[in-house]
């Protein structure tokens, strides 16, 4: 892929509401939170289709995937819970399409396995670092679908 003008743009917009997104939820500003995600979302699809993702097999799922995401972005934005479950149905499509994208060509063994080490001591790092929030993000956003934790 040649670095284009236009591809350093649309990602920089969708960087900069990335970052603009997490400070407005951390100052609790809802509306600029959501638009920021909107847009974030939209420019992520955006830079897709800019840099020729509809030319080829697996540009086209990877691209699907992006939408089913950018759906899930959106549905997410809304606090009723039958908008949650579809938010997450669709970010569950979504990671199905991923999947179905990374089969298309021949997986080398080797870097998967080192790209699944790599994810998975990474995540592990993460969440490590995020549990102790978890727990009360989960009672907050999703008590309408989950037991209370005890």
């Amino acid at each position: 892929m040649a670095l284009n003008i236009t591809s350093v743009v649309i990602g920089s917009i969708c960087l900069a509401c990335a970052v603009g997104y997490v400070i407005a939820r951390w100052k609790d500003a809802n509306l600029v939170a959501a638009l920021a995600k909107a847009i974030a979302s939209t420019a992520f699809v955006v830079l897709a289709v800019v840099n020729g993702a509809s030319e080829t097999g697996y540009g086209r799922l990877i691209l699907a995937a992006l939408v089913f995401s950018w759906a899930g972005d959106m549905l997410l934005l809304s606090l009723r819970s039958n908008m949650l479950l579809a938010g997450i149905g669709s970010f569950f499509v979504a990671h199905i399409i991923y999947a179905a994208a990374f089969t298309i060509d021949d997986l080398n063994p080797n870097a998967f396995f080192v790209a699944f080490a790599a994810s998975a001591i990474f995540g592990s790092l993460v969440l490590k670092w995020l549990w102790k929030y978890l727990k009360t993000f989960i009672e907050s956003r999703c008590r309408f679908i989950l037991p209370p934790l005890r």
